[in-house]
């Protein structure tokens, strides 16, 4: 009988244990990295497609933008003629009243006109701008909320 049989025996299974042992160690390791990986890929393509996403939307709400800003500057180019020429006395603005002197008497329609002055028609195309603009400014708002929302959804 060899004296070394029993610790034959322990090596063996130590042996085997240990190989065992690696084999669970070196699938757990590549297993891991391989699982990582598919993380890290589907973390690229989500950002990727974010990064995709953000850039039609800067596209619509840069084409916004810049329809916006040139109807605005018609419009003011338009305004600004229109004062231009009320100041030279090529355009004169009037408004509706209402006349006191055919009330009674049942023979007109009982409106006339009244033309305004040049400095009050400037002052009064002046605040018109203004509140064209400002329109124009909410309504480029809501546009670019709209384009924006559209692509979102």
């Amino acid at each position: 009988m060899n004296p070394l049989a029993p610790y034959l025996g322990i090596a063996k299974i130590i042996a085997v244990l240990a190989f065992a042992v690696g084999l669970l160690w070196t699938g757990r390791h590549y297993g891991a990295q391989g699982v990582q990986a598919e993380w890290d890929k589907e973390k690229r393509e989500e950002a990727e497609m974010a990064l995709a996403k953000e850039r039609e939307i800067r596209r619509a709400f840069d084409t916004v933008t810049t329809n916006n800003r040139k109807e605005k500057e018609r419009a003011k180019i338009t305004i600004n003629s229109l004062r231009s020429d009320v100041r030279n006395g090529t355009e004169r603005l009037s408004v509706t009243i209402k006349s006191r002197r055919d009330g009674d008497a049942g023979t007109g329609t009982g409106e006339e006109r009244a033309e305004l002055l040049p400095d009050v028609s400037d002052q009064f195309l002046q605040g018109v701008g203004e509140a064209n603009q400002a329109m124009r400014e909410r309504n480029e708002c809501i546009d670019k909320y709209n384009s924006i929302r559209g692509l979102i959804h």
